[in-house]
């Protein structure tokens, strides 16, 4: 099972093999996201549109499943990490301070990718190797470089995505930085608004992430956390800037939807309440029952 994102929603998804009436087999893909509920009734699972009778709904399905397919074959890559093939990628990975810093001192280069482009930092980073980041650091690692693998994310990103919040903290003190962006504009505040834990999400603005940045495509770490239905990350949005909203328009929209179906009803609210919330499509469930 490997999780990835869109600008809106967070899905999982997992690869298998399925046997079709021929007796051939195929590579199957599945997809387990934001898009359904547990605590709906069996019909619930239809596809958004398909309940909701929306065009506009219809035409974002439309444009999503691509991404969401292409989206879970890289995450699939991105989460199953191919093994460290240096030496200095090893010993950061292990979590091996010393080892690192006997190889810096030989010589070997802090910023060297490997083979599938991830730098020592990034496994070290990713891993929670506090002390092996800082003999990284002080042995001359970019602390912002991007990864050539998939996503072109910094070390402080892997360390957000993997929820190592001292590896964060120190990735900061040395002065990484907080609003570095992906090729789409990705940024690690945006990926830590879709996660349980949000003492990174609490962490991140307090040391200057801007909460308003936008993607490419108009994503946002408030819309994100609203269409993962993180209650705890909307209110830290909202309350380190308060006159923070979501865009009235599909995503916004739609994000709001998903709340509103997976019973999420404070954030509803809150948004609400502030005067923040965009008008639901018709027939997107603004009168359901909340759960």
């Amino acid at each position: 099972m490997a999780c990835f994102r869109t600008s809106h929603a967070l899905f999982c998804c997992s690869i298998g093999w399925h046997r079709t009436r021929a007796g051939h087999y195929r590579l199957r893909l599945l997809i387990h996201g934001t898009l359904r509920t547990t605590q709906a009734p069996r019909r619930a699972a239809r596809p958004i549109a398909e309940r909701a009778g929306d065009e506009e709904i219809q035409s974002m399905r439309r444009r999503t499943e691509a991404a969401i397919l292409t989206g879970a074959l890289a995450a699939l890559t991105a989460c199953g990490m191919p093994d460290p093939d240096t030496p200095l990628a090893s010993a950061a990975a292990r979590g091996r301070a010393q080892d690192g810093r006997a190889l810096l001192a030989q010589g070997a280069d802090p910023n060297q990718k490997n083979r599938n482009g991830l730098p020592p930092l990034v496994w070290a980073a990713r891993l929670g190797h506090v002390e092996a980041v800082k003999a990284l650091l002080e042995g001359g690692a970019d602390q912002n470089l991007r990864d050539s693998f998939v996503n072109g994310w910094t070390a402080m990103m892997h360390a957000v995505h993997k929820g190592q919040k001292e590896t964060v903290r120190a990735l900061l003190d040395w002065g990484a930085d907080v609003n570095a962006r992906t090729d789409n504009g990705v940024s690690a505040l945006m990926l830590a608004t879709c996660e349980e834990d949000n003492h990174i999400v609490r962490m991140l603005p307090d040391r200057g992430a801007h909460p308003r940045g936008e993607t490419s495509d108009g994503g946002s770490a408030l819309l994100n956390a609203v269409a993962a239905g993180q209650t705890a990350n909307v209110k830290a949005l909202l309350e380190k800037d308060p006159d923070l909203r979501l865009k009235n328009d599909i995503k916004g929209r739609l994000s709001l939807w998903l709340a509103r179906l997976r019973g999420r009803s404070e954030i509803v609210s809150l948004l609400e309440m502030r005067d923040v919330s965009p008008s639901l499509p018709s027939g997107a469930g603004r009168d359901r029952t909340l759960p």
